[in-house]
């Protein structure tokens, strides 16, 4: 059993504490780091762990293993190297970092260290992503031709996040750190590398309940097209789409999956859509013990952070900006 420490108890750590405790048989919070612990304590005593407010009280404890990061964007980079530092696995809430360079700086710590680094692109292991990438994996919908992404929520207008996410700084893009985020790494997770961004940005109404839209187009190395939507303000309304030379899939909201290839009617099937922020937590802990390697690479996480800074330098700039390389995938 991984013994691990949530820091931070907003809303998404909280979420992380509740898809494992007392139900996994691979990891367990011990301990949590809150700023303000009176405002846990009920959620701490339910579900059996002590709080602290300094993080480095978590990291100067020899009985935590890991910590599991849910702090504003900013800190996650300094947090994940002063962890590698005290030896202490590390799984950070996405974005990993806000620009390459920090990314960078996050990996080469952890190996550094020999520690594990994991992040928290959980929708790849959804079983409608999952089935939609061995459509394109097998070859069944021939070459790739154009993929679209459409993730928008209206998280902020029901206060399910904290006002930090309000700030450019912490996010930047409007919702590209948040649905955004989801629908650029659904894309990647097919496969293309991406090369080029173009993007515009609209922003209609400002915090405390922001509505914004996000449009991107994208290129990719083997000259594929992509475009990626995501509106803050509107209803959960979630769609990934690839196009091929022998068919097309379609996954609507994660449960719905229509196939259709060439010369045969099409086909649907439902898939849970439930979010399985657990089982990333339980890969985590498995990469820990040997298991199994973590199943997003550190090329992989390296590459989206990548595709993520180019997306927001073009939507700033309003111009076409191309992705840094990372390396081999």
């Amino acid at each position: 059993m991984l013994n691990a420490a949530i820091v931070g108890l907003g809303w998404w750590g909280k979420t992380l504490v509740e898809s494992v405790q007392s139900t996994s048989q691979r990891i367990r919070f011990t301990k949590a780091a809150t700023l303000d612990p009176d405002a846990s304590a009920d959620f701490a005593a339910q579900h059996g762990f002590c709080l602290v407010e300094d993080y480095h009280a978590v990291l100067a404890d020899p009985a935590i293993e890991a910590v599991i990061i849910a702090t504003p964007h900013s800190l996650h980079v300094e947090q994940i190297i002063a962890a590698a530092a005290a030896g202490k696995h590390v799984f950070s809430e996405k974005p990993l970092a806000l620009n390459l360079a920090d990314a960078r700086r996050a990996v080469d710590a952890c190996v550094a260290a020999g520690v594990v680094l994991g992040v928290g692109h959980d929708r790849r292991l959804l079983p409608g992503i999952r089935a939609i990438k061995d459509q394109v994996d097998s070859g069944a919908l021939g070459d790739i031709i154009h993929m679209e992404a459409q993730y928008s929520n209206d998280a902020m207008s029901r206060g399910l996040t904290g006002a930090w996410r309000a700030e450019d700084r912490e996010a930047p893009g409007g919702g590209m750190t948040g649905p955004g985020l989801h629908a650029l790494d659904s894309l990647l997770n097919l496969g293309p590398k991406l090369t080029a961004v173009t993007g515009r940005i609209n922003q209609v109404k400002p915090f405390p309940n922001p509505i914004d839209s996000v449009a991107l187009l994208l290129e990719f190395e083997q000259g594929e097209t992509g475009t990626l939507g995501t509106v803050r303000g509107v209803p959960d309304f979630i769609r990934l789409h690839v196009l091929g030379t022998r068919g097309w899939a379609e996954l609507r909201d994660f449960t719905s999956l229509t196939i259709h290839r060439l010369g045969e009617a099409a086909t649907q099937t439902t898939h849970d859509p439930r979010l399985n922020t657990g089982e990333m937590l339980e890969c985590f802990a498995q990469a820990v013990t040997g298991e199994a390697p973590f199943p997003v690479s550190s090329d992989a996480m390296l590459r989206t952070v990548a595709a993520f800074e180019a997306s927001v330098a073009a939507l700033k700039r309003g111009q076409t900006v191309r992705v840094a390389g990372v390396g081999q995938p």
